[in-house]
């Protein structure tokens, strides 16, 4: 059941958080949610007080383990940029320790220009583990 709600409306139900939050990611073009910079980072830091992500937990990791799309970072740094002119994806691989992002400029640009490669810290887990629905199940990359 997809639950409805105003991202902008305060809400002290984690659920409905959740669910702001995932709206405001979800928004077309791909990075629309960094006008939303501030909602974003308030509704983030109210999650992780409430639900914080306990990565050493059996089998947390597991669940971060595939690919996920970039749809919003606080990071400055050009590698993590989320935005309609650039495709981000994380290849997250914790149980190896390792993780990166993939690039490529969207739309006909993006074949010429190829992929760009960049690492990963482990600290950038934490959003991820963040998302992960209530069921366990986990929500992969390009989610509509």
């Amino acid at each position: 059941m997809m639950v409805e709600c105003d991202p902008s409306a305060p809400s002290s139900d984690p659920l409905q958080q959740r669910q702001a939050l995932l709206h405001l990611l979800r928004q077309q073009p791909r990075g629309s949610a960094q006008q939303h910079n501030q909602q974003v980072k308030a509704l983030i830091e109210t999650l992780e007080g409430s639900r914080p992500a306990d990565l050493a937990t059996p089998g947390a990791l597991q669940q971060l383990e595939g690919v996920w799309e970039l749809r919003w970072s606080s990071s400055r740094q050009p590698y993590l940029a989320a935005g309609p002119w650039l495709e981000n994806l994380q290849l997250l691989a914790p149980s190896q320790g390792r993780g990166m992002n993939l690039l490529r400029l969207s739309g006909p640009l993006g074949a010429v220009a190829g992929t760009v490669f960049a690492l990963l810290r482990r600290s950038d887990l934490r959003l991820q583990a963040l998302l992960l629905p209530e069921s366990g199940q986990v929500s992969r990359a390009a989610d509509p």
